[in-house]
């Protein structure tokens, strides 16, 4: 396995262990508030604060993903207007240094990283 292959591999490795680390610490400390509220006959409290943290993540997470997501589309927009050669798709970094990108990810890549950082945004608001 070259390099690149497993520099690759790890760097989505490490991102899956993370996210399951986080994901252990949430879902753990969500067991634990429900049995105790179970044991003193207050799930109704418990299922009404779930449904305030989960709405309350899900409205975070909307506002973060239309903010982020108009902010993104009309940087990379008007970024892309300015060094964009339209013959060829390809976006000049530096003098010598070009790079070719699709067209879907050059209209849609600003929303895909709002809507990335609005899930993370969300999931750790609510």
């Amino acid at each position: 396995m070259n390099v690149k292959k497993a520099r690759y591999l790890f760097g989505w490795t490490l991102a899956v262990v993370f996210l399951l680390l986080f994901l252990f610490g949430r879902f753990s400390n969500l067991i634990v508030d429900w049995l105790w509220f179970e044991e003193l006959t207050y799930s109704v409290v418990f299922f009404r604060i779930l449904a305030l943290k989960i709405s309350l993540g899900v409205v975070a997470g909307a506002a973060v993903f239309v903010f982020l997501g108009l902010n993104l589309h009309y940087a990379l927009r008007r970024a892309l207007a300015t060094d964009l050669q339209a013959e060829d798709n390809t976006i000049e970094i530096l003098p010598d240094v070009k790079y070719r990108l699709p067209f879907p990810l050059l209209r849609w890549g600003g929303w895909l990283v709002a809507a990335f950082v609005a899930v993370l945004f969300a999931l750790y608001f609510s």
